[in-house]
């Protein structure tokens, strides 16, 4: 198992103003899952990812990311983390606009302390994965939406990290651009071994996932198979 909430509930605010985010959520996330949160803007997908990546903290019951429970982890660890077992890839790309694709994709490498040789090695062989080896020297203004997404894929799988979480990948692209990504995320979550978990709003990307978990108003409604992850 990659991570597990049991019994979890998310308060932003406090007294009266108080917004709950989660209510009493408990999940397991297995190895190799392709799962995806599905529901309305504002029912909890956003803040459920952010507790996986120990990004934001539990107001109630516990988060369990590869066997370690996030609330014994001091920031440093949970960033330590992130950087080694967690892949991110946002909606909005993040991607630094002075920066080549090349040179977005080794930064983790490098904060990580990896070789700068090998860190580019390993940047250059994932955009070639991604088919933008021909767009490495290229910066995002010179990007479409599309190829901004990929070199964000690529930038999350560059420390192979056992777990990707994806918010709203496909939100600002058009549908030819999220069938390409969403193809992309399960080859190369296969060929990588990594678990996904991916918020979106999309009936069709959530389809191509190996389980649909449908919220709202912070809560888990149910569970239902996506299209298999192996077809």
């Amino acid at each position: 198992m990659v991570a597990r909430l049991d019994q979890v509930s998310k308060y932003y605010g406090s007294g009266e103003s108080a917004t709950c985010a989660l209510r009493s959520v408990s999940l397991e996330i297995e190895e190799g899952e392709f799962v995806a949160l599905v529901g309305p803007s504002g029912c909890g997908k956003s803040s459920l990812l952010h507790l996986l990546a120990g990004i934001d903290r539990p107001t109630q019951g516990s988060v369990v990311v590869f066997g370690q429970s996030l609330a014994e982890l001091e920031d440093r660890k949970l960033t330590e983390m992130r950087l080694g077992k967690i892949g991110i890839v946002f909606q909005f790309f993040n991607l630094l606009p002075t920066l080549t694709a090349v040179e977005n994709v080794e930064l983790p490498g490098l904060l990580r302390g990896i070789d700068p040789k090998e860190a580019r090695r390993r940047a250059i062989a994932l955009l070639e994965e991604v088919g933008l080896g021909h767009r490495s020297g290229h910066r995002p203004e010179q990007m479409s939406g599309g190829e901004m997404q990929r070199v964000a894929v690529a930038r999350a799988l560059l420390l192979e990290p056992g777990m990707v979480l994806a918010d709203e990948p496909t939100g600002n692209l058009d549908s030819e651009a999220s069938r390409v990504v969403i193809d992309l995320f399960r080859d190369l979550g296969k060929r990588h071994g990594a678990t996904l978990v991916l918020a979106t709003h999309s009936p069709e990307v959530a389809a191509a996932s190996s389980r649909i978990i449908r919220m709202r108003d912070g809560r888990v409604l149910e569970e239902a198979p996506g299209k298999s992850w192996d077809s």
